[in-house]
Parts: C-alpha cells; structure tokens; sequence
C-alpha cells in the first residue's frame, strides 16, 4: 500500500513516477490489454483497470513534477507529458462510454456528387 500512496502523492521522486510508473507500467499494461481477447469481460475489466492506473500515474508524475527541485525544463516536460496522459484517459473512456451505449465511432461518408 506504500508504493500506492507514494505514487498518488509524487513521493516517489519524479524520474522513478515517470520513467517506473508512467513509462514501465504502460508497456505492462499494453501487454495486459494485447493478450485478453477484444470485447469480453476480463477486455472490459483491463481497460477500467488500465485508466484508474493511468489516472494515479499521471496524478503521481503531476505531483512528483511540482516537488521536483531538479532543472525546472524537466518538472515542465513532466507535467505536459501528465496533462496528455490525462487527456488520453479522459478520450478513451469517452470512446467505451460511447461504444459500450451500442453508439459508433466511425465517421459516416458522404457520397460524391
């Protein structure tokens, strides 16, 4: 439960919330996400999982980020790579809220005159 709470608060230290939690646990999780089969329930429960994950890391690398007392380009780059990473959540859920409604996410075409 430590490792949790440091990460959520940034006590981790930004190089090991960024490069550990942000970069090491994303390629897990992409592993996690590749080998369930699309559509199932454990597809369904991986991809929750993997948002709450993202959401406490890009939280912990925010929060790591403004208690850096490092070279003050590298806390910037933190929070900007933590401010996509929120965004990529936030689309992503919005694409499975959508989808999970039985909407769709392709773009219709128009016919040609």
């Amino acid at each position: 439960m430590n490792a949790i709470t440091n990460l959520w608060s940034g006590r981790a230290g930004l190089a090991k919330t960024y490069w550990g939690y942000g970069v090491l646990g994303g390629l897990l999780w992409g592993a996690v996400l590749a080998l369930v089969p699309p559509g199932t329930p454990a597809a369904i429960a991986a991809f929750l999982g993997f948002c709450a994950y993202f959401l406490a890391a890009n939280t912990g690398v925010w929060r790591a980020a403004t208690a850096y007392t490092g070279p003050e380009t590298w806390a910037m780059l933190a929070k900007v790579a933590a401010g996509l990473g929120y965004a990529v959540v936030l689309g992503t859920l919005v694409m499975f809220m959508v989808t999970l409604g039985g909407g769709s996410l392709q773009v219709p075409r128009v016919a040609p005159r």
